[in-house]
């Protein structure tokens, strides 16, 4: 039996760290309901054959500690493009959860199984919502061929480049802006029955208007967001895949 020579081997390692990498942050691939089996066949899978259709990621004989900084880096470039991908779906739901904390049903907070997160109910409605928009527009085809693409214009040298740091404070302003696009009306408007309702219970002390406050708040926080479901959906069709082009053109290095 002939053994495989490790100038194979390394090049396939170094694809499958970075497909692993991708696999803990990206959407979908990282969601921690994925069984671990299943997302490390995945992996392995998917790292096979990328390593098939990136013939140009060769590797010289290097040492263990080599090998060690090799696949550390390949892991921390398949993090990044993943966290990239995931910023879209992080903003939506930074929307729906500052939504629900001004509607005041974000109290009961509960473990988010998409993201491994604590989230309200709104926060993981609107979560679920943008997952199904990633996979409505092809982000996990997206994120695929940005990793396969990335061999050839993102090496292990770009870790140290300005140009990650750029993109990422870059990336991370969209996010958070488009967060709070989607709450700002609801909250204005929250806000001003706010003031209302304090304006009442100044004029006519004798009502307890902390027992209607909440329930009045929940309900026209729920009216508002009905209506504005359509404007919404319009922003996020728009928004996400502007971001997921974005992570793909830096990852060919436009």
């Amino acid at each position: 039996m002939t053994p495989v020579p490790h100038i194979m081997v390394l090049p396939l390692i170094a694809v499958t760290a970075r497909i692993a990498g991708l696999a803990i942050a990206a959407p979908v691939f990282g969601s921690p309901s994925i069984p671990k089996i299943v997302r490390g066949a995945i992996i392995l899978t998917l790292g096979f054959s990328e390593w098939t259709m990136t013939s140009g990621v060769t590797l010289a004989a290097v040492g263990p500690l080599g090998v060690l900084l090799i696949l550390a880096g390949e892991l921390a470039i398949g993090a990044i493009i993943g966290f990239f991908m995931s910023l879209p779906l992080v903003a939506v739901q930074m929307g729906g959860s500052l939504i629900g904390q001004q509607m005041s049903i974000a109290l009961p907070s509960m473990l988010d199984p998409a993201t491994g997160s604590e989230s309200d109910e709104l926060g993981r409605g609107f979560m679920m919502f943008a997952v199904v928009s990633f996979v409505v527009i092809g982000g996990i085809e997206q994120t695929y061929i940005a990793v396969i693409e990335s061999f050839e214009h993102l090496p292990i040298a770009t870790l140290g480049e300005q140009s990650i740091v750029t993109t990422m404070a870059g990336m991370m302003d969209a996010t958070f802006e488009f967060g709070l696009r989607v709450a700002l009306p609801i909250i204005a408007i929250l806000m001003l029955q706010t003031a209302a309702l304090a304006v009442v219970a100044r004029s006519m002390p004798q009502i307890n208007i902390f027992s209607i406050g909440m329930p009045l708040r929940m309900l026209v926080g729920f009216f508002i967001l009905v209506i504005g479901l359509t404007i919404i959906s319009q922003a996020i069709s728009t928004f996400m895949p502007n971001m997921v082009g974005s992570v793909s053109q830096w990852v060919v290095g436009g």
